[in-house]
């Protein structure tokens, strides 16, 4: 009987002592446990060493190539990272944003909800407003798409309106 207590014992404190030591790896590290697993899960996937940082509503995920962040489940507002040639969405409510670097080529792609109806067609103004050159218009009866350049920028702006979601998607060229 003492040989089976002697052993639960040991076994109780090797568990405490494993436990206190990977807390204390993670406290020393400065990264939650969920950014670690992040990490491992995105450097097993990509062969590249990744960096995750949680933090209010974005992750961000740096990489050989470049950069990442994704901003989820809040209320947002127009990016003003942005180039200021690319006029704002103000005709619906926006969901997230992620941005990307990658040698270096930016991009970003904007979620929307609850647009408007007349969304696309009034967006599509404000960027030949703002100098923007159509490349596609495609318009049906439950939204569209919209193309367009400017310099080294590309736009692609894709709306539902029976849904009233949408995205519209920036990125810097060559």
């Amino acid at each position: 009987m003492k040989k089976t207590q002697l052993l639960w014992r040991s076994g109780r404190l090797i568990l405490t002592l494993g436990a206190a030591i990977m807390l204390t790896l993670a406290a020393c590290s400065g990264k939650s446990a969920q950014e670690q697993i992040a990490e491992k899960a995105l450097e097993k996937a990509t062969g590249h060493k990744a960096d995750v940082d949680l933090q209010q509503g974005k992750v961000t995920v740096k990489t050989g190539d470049g950069q990442s962040e994704i901003s989820f489940g809040q209320e947002g507002s127009w990016p003003k990272d942005l180039p200021a040639d690319v006029p704002a969405f103000a005709q619906g409510k926006i969901k997230g944003v992620t941005r990307s670097t990658q040698g270096g080529k930016q991009s970003w792609n904007v979620v929307l909800e609850a647009i408007e109806t007349g969304s696309l067609q009034n967006y599509g103004k404000k960027l030949e407003a703002a100098g923007w050159k159509s490349l596609s218009t495609i318009s049906t009866a439950e939204g569209g798409m919209i193309q367009a350049t400017k310099g080294k920028l590309l736009i692609m702006a894709m709306f539902n309106e029976k849904e009233k979601s949408g995205g519209i998607s920036i990125s810097t060229q060559d």
